[in-house]
């Protein structure tokens, strides 16, 4: 129904080896670009996981001080506040940069 003839598969139909050498060398490209991707992916993943169960370990001592009794408490309170402050610039931080985003992806 078209104008181009149709190809079956058992026709045979001469070979240009210079571009099939072409062909082969970017689909190995394209296939090592596609599994440091997927490196990289993984490695971002696993950087996320290690930080989601850290602050939440830090979490879980920061809320074991407020409910446990003074007797079971094994930080100074310099070092409770560090914990505060942690909790708190990291907020802010998040926050401040969402607004930024927002903002620059707005003017664009």
């Amino acid at each position: 129904m078209s104008d181009f003839p149709e190809i079956t598969e058992d026709e045979n139909l001469p070979i240009d080896k210079k571009a099939n050498q072409e062909l082969e060398n970017l689909l190995k490209r394209n296939k090592r670009q596609e599994e440091m991707e997927n490196v990289a992916h993984r490695i971002t993943i696993f950087i996320l996981w290690a930080v989601i169960i850290t602050l939440t370990i830090v979490g879980l001592i920061r809320i074991s001080f407020l409910v446990l009794p003074v007797k079971y408490e094994w930080l100074t309170g310099e070092q409770i506040n560090y914990i505060d402050e942690f909790f708190i610039h990291g907020t802010i931080g998040a926050i401040l940069i969402e607004f930024l985003k927002k903002r620059l992806s707005k003017k664009e």
